[in-house]
């Protein structure tokens, strides 16, 4: 079995302070199935029709490891439910190995979309989360981002996707 190495305490250091910034409580959340979260944060009265907004979070230490963050991510939904978010949290990265992983052979990007999963980065030198890819149920949220100007990186991958798509089919 692959060894899965733990993330790094100043990125999940660094996830805590945005939550909390943000108005939200960080809890400890104990082992439910197969998984345990990284960050387990709520915001009371803020989520759909008023119920607390819950956020799941797996913070992985490389683009290397991100896929065995949306298996945990996968497992935390099937014990929880679709009402919180579910997010996976990664250091800074190589845009170029974000896009090839998200836009490569197996198009992980469509996975993530259809789970609903928001996709962060912990950028430790801005002090800050950063959006990628979805949106979280508290819309309010957004506001806390440190680059809000990262969010057309969603719009971007799917037009890539959808170039490369076209040109497969001819047109």
């Amino acid at each position: 079995m692959a060894y899965d190495p733990a993330p790094s305490a100043d990125i999940i250091e660094n996830v805590v302070s945005f939550f909390g910034y943000a108005g939200y409580d960080v809890r400890d959340q104990e082992r439910t199935g197969f998984v345990q979260p990284d960050v387990y944060a709520v915001k009371e009265g803020a989520g759909v029709r008023q119920k607390p907004h819950e956020i799941y979070c797996i913070v992985k230490p490389d683009i290397g490891q991100a896929l065995n963050g949306c298996r945990d991510l996968f497992c935390l939904k099937a014990a929880h439910g679709r009402d919180p978010d579910y997010a996976l949290i990664l250091p800074n990265v190589s845009e170029y190995d974000l896009i090839e992983w998200l836009t490569g052979p197996d198009i992980w990007y469509y996975e993530m979309k259809k789970e609903a999963f928001l996709l962060w980065i912990s950028d430790l030198n801005r002090k800050g989360v950063t959006s990628l890819l979805g949106y979280p149920v508290n819309e309010s949220l957004t506001n806390f981002f440190t680059n809000p100007a990262a969010s057309g990186f969603d719009s971007y991958i799917s037009q890539k996707l959808n170039r490369r798509f076209m040109e497969e089919e001819g047109f």
